[in-house]
């Protein structure tokens, strides 16, 4: 008798493992589909940035005091910075991912 409640609690635990790892994993593909869309987000804006300063140096260089063709450089850097930034928060969740599920 006290076998088979041992049994029946063992397979209601292992139901409710299976379960909350069903959970687990639609909620970490929700998060994975935000953070890919937050990149996203991210991206167009600091794109248009680096792309301005881009052009009032090509465009404007002959104008510019060497303060403003500093800034520029700095916001190229700093913009590429961010980017790579990006790059290394949506590739932490699945580098952790693939950690955890072994060989």
């Amino acid at each position: 008798m006290a076998e088979e409640q041992v049994h029946k609690l063992n397979e209601e635990l292992e139901f409710r493992v299976l379960e909350r790892t069903k959970l687990l994993e639609v909620a970490n593909k929700e998060l994975e589909a935000f953070a890919y869309s937050v990149a996203h987000d991210l991206r167009t804006p600091l794109r248009a940035i680096n792309g301005y300063a881009h052009l009032l140096l090509e465009d404007y260089e002959k104008i510019l005091d060497n303060e403003a063709k500093r800034l520029c450089t700095v916001i190229d850097s700093e913009s590429q910075q961010m980017g790579r930034l990006i790059d290394d928060l949506l590739s932490f969740p699945i580098s952790a991912m693939l950690k955890y599920k072994g060989p």
